[in-house]
């Protein structure tokens, strides 16, 4: 007969699988739900990435985790930092994060309804995705979203793309950033980085843009803030059926 403390931490520990195989669900449902707005539009479906995935998951983890919503950690890394260490070596890449959405249907009508985001979701350059969905109960927003976009440094054309595995062979938490080998990358701290809008998107030095600035900043990130003061500075709306504040970023 199992003693007491042994029951309670079977159940502890069957909980926790329970919760992380759920947030894989939503992550991977997300990722299903923007190929189908992508394929509408005779886009090429993304690809699951899984240092896409572990980045955009740290970031949402820590949005809820330290009470706050933004694309800059209050590290002060931003998010392409947060992106190369997870080991994703990127051409090009953005973001979009929410917040208080509480279904993948939620948050991706959000995203397709707002024109940054929805800029993110359907660029032609990206391959690769990588989703992040944290439940914090002690926050604001209680849900947090990340999405991650990118294409690997080298890649001319996207390769066929990776499915998303079941949610049984996703790792239901990241690894630290210690047990990833970061890849190398200079990063631009000069003008022009950084956050300031509610999506932004990054080149690399190799990217279309940073190819016309190569000869200025040699190998260099160059990284571009889309103007988003529009929706950054707008009063969160509150979504009747879950009635929970909800926001984008």
């Amino acid at each position: 007969m199992l003693c007491k403390p042994c029951t309670r931490l079977i159940v502890i520990s069957v909980l926790f699988l329970f919760v992380g195989m759920a947030q894989a669900d939503f992550e991977s449902e997300v990722i299903e739900l923007v190929n189908i707005e992508r394929e509408a539009r005779n886009l090429h479906p993304l690809s699951y990435n899984l240092e896409l995935t572990v980045a955009a998951r740290r970031h949402s983890q820590d949005m809820g985790d330290q009470n706050y919503f933004d694309h800059t950690s209050l590290d002060g890394r931003k998010f392409f930092e947060r992106i190369i260490d997870a080991g994703y070596d990127y051409r090009n890449c953005g973001e979009n994060i929410a917040a208080g959405y509480a279904t993948p249907a939620a948050v991706v009508d959000g995203w397709m309804n707002s024109d940054g985001h929805r800029a993110n979701i359907l660029d032609p350059d990206y391959c690769d995705i990588g989703v992040g969905y944290a439940v914090v109960n002690v926050s604001d927003f209680y849900h947090y979203w990340t999405q991650d976009f990118g294409r690997r440094a080298g890649v001319t054309q996207c390769p066929v793309p990776v499915a998303v595995p079941p949610a049984t062979e996703i790792p239901v938490t990241a690894p630290p950033a210690t047990e990833i080998p970061a890849t190398s990358g200079a990063i631009d701290t000069g003008s022009g980085g950084g956050g300031g809008g509610c999506f932004i998107g990054c080149l690399s030095a190799s990217g279309k843009i940073g190819a016309l600035l190569k000869n200025f900043f040699g190998l260099r990130t160059r990284c571009i803030a889309v103007d988003g003061a529009e929706d950054r500075d707008r009063p969160k709306e509150e979504d009747q059926r879950t009635h929970l504040n909800v926001e984008l970023y």
